[in-house]
């Protein structure tokens, strides 16, 4: 467990102390997962690190154990999603403010923790949201995985988190839908896409799953039967934007046209 300095944790105007909790889920991240620890370790204003490992079939959990002592471990035996995940941190935070942060991060500084925490702690925002670029060129933002709570507001909502895996963002975004959501700029952050984190046969694949999960999680939400989603555009029947274009077209998927359309293409769009 990382040792709390003295007067690390942000503080606010009127002098109370906030505890500051950074999660971390991680699956398959053994290339910068060490990279992200580092950097929080190194960072004054968090009090607790808590990485969990989904289930990974690297080596990121012999990766996190060099951190032992200084980091706190969940090691989930098979990969349950970051839903999940991100569930079970929340549940074993200390702090009073949490921080999910993506575990292949680099240039991770405490400016950045301190900008997504302070909006919280000045009492301006239920919700921050971290984006490297600015929203007008990041079409991508409503998916960031840098993002801050009051771990009390999320405490409602981690038996739905748990089921959503990928879905998660959505189903936060949807759940905190009118509350005082800021967005915070952190110039510098760089979030390394799939490519240049695993080999490119899979990344393809690994989208389109995010983007079904997205889907049924939103689907869900909406209360729209979609049964049929992942059987319907798996990867083995979905190999390009072009053939899930056309699946489109096919009777079998017409209940969830409008979730492909409006969802599931752009997410694929802007990552490649």
């Amino acid at each position: 467990m990382k040792k709390r300095r003295p007067g690390s944790s942000v503080e606010a105007k009127e002098g109370k102390r906030h505890l500051i909790s950074a999660i971390v889920a991680c699956y398959n991240e053994e290339m910068r997962v060490a990279e992200t620890i580092e950097a929080l370790l190194g960072c004054p204003s968090v009090d607790e690190i808590i990485a969990i490992n989904d289930g990974s079939t690297d080596n990121t959990l012999a990766i996190l154990k060099r951190f032992e002592g200084k980091i706190r471990i969940i090691d989930l035996e098979k990969n349950e999603g970051k839903g999940f995940a991100m569930a079970e941190g929340v549940r074993k935070a200390q702090g009073d403010i949490v921080l999910f942060l993506d575990a292949h991060l680099l240039n991770l500084q405490d400016n950045h923790i301190r900008k997504l925490v302070e909006p919280l702690i000045e009492g301006k925002a239920d919700v921050t949201l971290g984006i490297s670029l600015p929203k007008a060129v990041s079409p991508l933002w409503p998916w960031t995985g840098q993002r801050a709570y009051l771990r009390e507001s999320l405490l409602p909502h981690l038996e739905v988190m748990e089921r959503t895996r990928f879905g998660v963002e959505t189903y936060l975004n949807e759940a905190f839908e009118g509350k005082r959501v800021v967005l915070v700029r952190l110039e510098g952050l760089i979030h390394l896409p799939k490519h240049q984190k695993m080999p490119l046969s899979e990344v393809f694949d690994s989208y389109l799953i995010e983007a079904v999960e997205i889907a049924q999680t939103l689907a869900e939400m909406k209360g729209v039967e979609v049964r049929n989603i992942r059987e319907a555009l798996s990867p083995e029947r979905i190999r390009s934007i072009k053939s899930l274009t056309e699946k489109v077209g096919e009777r079998k998927v017409k209940e969830i046209i409008s979730y492909i359309k409006e969802y599931i293409i752009p997410y694929l769009e802007g990552k490649f």
